[in-house]
């Protein structure tokens, strides 16, 4: 190749799996032309051969083909170890509302109705590796990469997790210590008696963090009258509840800046997502008369605690099994977040309830058997990831699909509602964080 040659930038790799040569041919267009990389199947033989034996980002999986059934073509792909954590989307002509139950039971990542125009087909691609990796919003490589064939996994990526894991039954990780504010903030909110002067008399020692709780005092959330211009002043104004949230926030919010630990720019992203995750669990307990609101806060943000973890442990691999390369790196973070932020949380002596809700935010949300602050927090990370771009009528459309609308008894008028409170927010604790 000269050195003029155009160097293109590999998005993912895309498995199209339907009956129908039209719609495989246009879903290869479609994608080849945007710089992804895509193998075809038009049975359930070729599905599962080529989703077991290759790696792929995505599989996209019409369920209603005319000569096979996609739902054993679904079932298979969940099963095998290879590819049961490739996220599946669905389309289908079918737009009933148990076709779509039974799909979201086998755990697909998204579900779309035929025909879908080009451009609504590629957000949902990229929205579905986007959410994969945990890393919203950005599918480019760290590099640039020159597309010669399909993208693969690192032969060693397997080894990489099962050593992760090893070390983590072992005991051998080297956990970071829990900042002492941020420890004795969790328990003052496990503490029915936590008062303005407790609360006062902690910050007022941190400098840093009683110069933003002063910022969020006078932010739009809360501004009203004369300024206010101690910590004690805003606490009263923000209420006691919120700001010890507000203060566990910016607590965390040093985890996430640690230089030493590399990978900024997920870092970065992964922060955003647990502070969306935290207002939208809030807001969503709100929504329904949840008693305890303030602790939603305080889960959503620590729900993915342990990727933080796994970032840095990540760097204690050896150099013969670590690989220099994000798609290593977001796999483990998605493979094995929940225990490792179980096992931090358990180090860090924190409530049973935080412990539980690490483990179990993934879980399918059946009301009995998880805790309903788990299947609250559960339901604000994957509102979450709507929240990403422009929260627009097909986002609604896509959080009511979810199974812990039904379980929440949440309606459409209301996620609409709910949107606009976590945008402004969100707004407000940027401004008091910057």
């Amino acid at each position: 190749m000269g050195s003029s040659a155009k160097i293109q930038l590999i998005k993912g790799c895309v498995l199209a799996v339907s009956g129908e040569p039209v719609d495989l041919e246009f879903m290869e267009l479609v994608l080849t032309q945007q710089n992804f990389t895509v193998s075809t199947a038009k049975n359930d033989i070729e599905a599962v051969s080529l989703a077991t034996k290759n790696k792929y980002d995505v599989i996209v999986l019409d369920i209603a083909m005319t000569e096979t059934d996609g739902y054993q073509v679904l079932k298979a792909v969940k099963k095998n170890e290879a590819s049961e954590a490739t996220p599946v989307i669905v389309c289908s002509e079918l737009k009933d509302k148990q076709t779509v139950m039974n799909c979201i039971k086998l755990e697909v990542a998204d579900y779309i109705i035929k025909p879908f125009d080009p451009a609504k087909f590629l957000l949902h691609v990229e929205r579905a590796i986007s959410a994969s990796k945990s890393v919203p919003g950005d599918l480019s490589l760290p590099e640039k990469t020159e597309v010669t064939q399909p993208a693969s996994a690192p032969a060693n990526r397997k080894d990489a997790l099962m050593l992760l894991e090893a070390k983590l039954e072992n005991d051998e990780l080297e956990f970071p210590a829990m900042p002492e504010v941020g420890f004795k903030i969790v328990h003052m909110m496990q503490d029915d008696s936590a008062s303005i002067n407790k609360i006062a008399n902690l910050v007022e020692k941190e400098p840093g963090i009683s110069a933003k709780i002063i910022k969020a005092g006078n932010s739009s959330l809360f501004a009203g009258g004369k300024p206010v211009m101690t910590p004690r002043d805003a606490i009263v104004r923000i209420g006691v509840k919120q700001s010890m949230s507000y203060v566990l926030l910016i607590t965390n919010s040093k985890m996430y800046v640690d230089e030493s630990v590399g990978h900024k720019e997920l870092r970065t992203k992964l922060w955003r997502h647990s502070v969306l995750v935290a207002i939208a669990s809030r807001i969503t307990g709100l929504m329904i008369g949840y008693p305890a609101v303030d602790n939603l806060f305080a889960f959503g943000l620590l729900h993915d605690i342990g990727k933080i973890l796994l970032i840095s442990v990540f760097s204690q691999l050896p150099k013969d099994v670590r690989a220099e390369n994000i798609h290593v790196l977001t796999q483990t973070l998605q493979k094995l977040h929940a225990q490792f932020g179980a096992k931090l949380l358990e180090k860090w002596k924190f409530p049973r309830e935080f412990i539980v809700m690490s483990k179990d935010h993934h879980e399918h949300p059946v009301k009995g058997k998880l805790l309903d602050s788990v299947i609250i927090v559960g339901f604000a990370n994957l509102f979450a990831y709507e929240m990403e771009g422009d929260f627009t009528e097909e986002s609604v459309a896509n959080v009511m699909r979810l199974p812990h609308v039904n379980v929440l008894k949440l309606e459409a008028p209301v996620i609409k509602k709910m949107a606009e409170q976590i945008l402004d927010e969100l707004d407000a604790i940027e401004k008091m964080l910057a």
